[in-house]
């Protein structure tokens, strides 16, 4: 793919973005490049004698933060919005991101993968479930297009049940909780964002609120907010014993950490894999 140069103000960055910008991260962004320079060019697709961002919103910000005029671009073949909006949010989800951002990227996928494919929304043809497709630009024509779940399973190595689990917590939660989860200890917990998208949305923001209560210390998660809102905190013997071992592990130094890693290590790599870490 050829490389190019365009200036930083040609380019249309958009609002309708599949990720939010983060200014500290861009900031931190901006420093690596200043002192290593760029090491992924940025992706845009060109509409008319215009350009118009896919993938590199936050490369595209440090550049604007480092004064630079002119960034190095990689144009898309992508030619329909729907097409562009594919090669961005698979682009993201490709990167290691919290749990809450998988979700909402996977969830994402499914809706521009259903207007591309339409005839995946009543199930599809899954006669070919075991081919592994490298090529989203599938043409919709096609009758034996597989459901979103087979194709996604495939590329990211996920299992097809985590697939469906992570698009059901997006649709779950609501608008205010994804908002407030936002760089918060919980948008990287999946099993806590599961059981917060089960909860009615006036009850998780009340149990947001319990769980973001600095006044609330021993209000850790949707079990123990619960709890407090019915009356009382009452950890159950279980997440005790969790609270317990997690304190103990964080007190230990690198090298006696590494040493209990060594020795659970087939637990470890199974429990990564089981959660599409790995």
């Amino acid at each position: 793919m050829e490389i190019l140069k365009l200036p930083l103000a040609s380019i249309e960055v958009g609002t309708d973005r599949a990720r939010d910008l983060d200014p500290e991260q861009a900031e931190a962004l901006a420093e690596s490049i200043r002192l290593q320079g760029l090491f992924y060019p940025i992706l845009v697709r060109k509409i008319g004698d215009d350009y118009r961002l896919v993938d590199g919103r936050h490369r595209h910000e440090a550049f604007n933060l480092l004064g630079e005029t002119d960034i190095p671009v990689i144009v898309s073949a992508a030619e329909t919005d729907d097409a562009a909006r594919m090669d961005e949010v698979m682009t993201n989800v490709a990167r290691k991101m919290v749990a809450l951002d998988l979700c909402h990227h996977l969830h994402e996928l499914k809706q521009v993968w259903v207007r591309m494919h339409p005839q995946t929304g009543h199930g599809g043809d899954r006669k070919s479930a075991k081919i592994k497709f490298q090529n989203l630009e599938l043409d919709p024509d096609v009758p034996d297009v597989p459901p979103f779940r087979e194709v996604m399973a495939v590329q990211f190595g996920l299992s097809k049940s985590a697939i469906l689990e992570a698009v059901a917590i997006w649709e779950g939660l609501s608008q205010a909780s994804r908002t407030r989860l936002h760089c918060t200890d919980l948008a990287d917990k999946k099993t806590e964002l599961h059981k917060l998208s089960k909860l009615p949305p006036r009850q998780q923001v009340k149990v947001l609120d319990a769980i973001l209560n600095d006044d609330l210390p021993d209000v850790g998660n949707v079990a123990q907010a619960l709890a407090y809102l019915e009356g009382g905190i009452v950890c159950d013997p279980i997440e005790k014993r969790f609270a317990a071992v997690s304190k103990t592990i964080a007190e230990l130094d690198d090298e006696t950490f590494d040493s209990v890693i060594a020795v659970h290590e087939e637990r470890v790599i199974s429990s990564l894999k089981r959660r599409g870490r790995i």
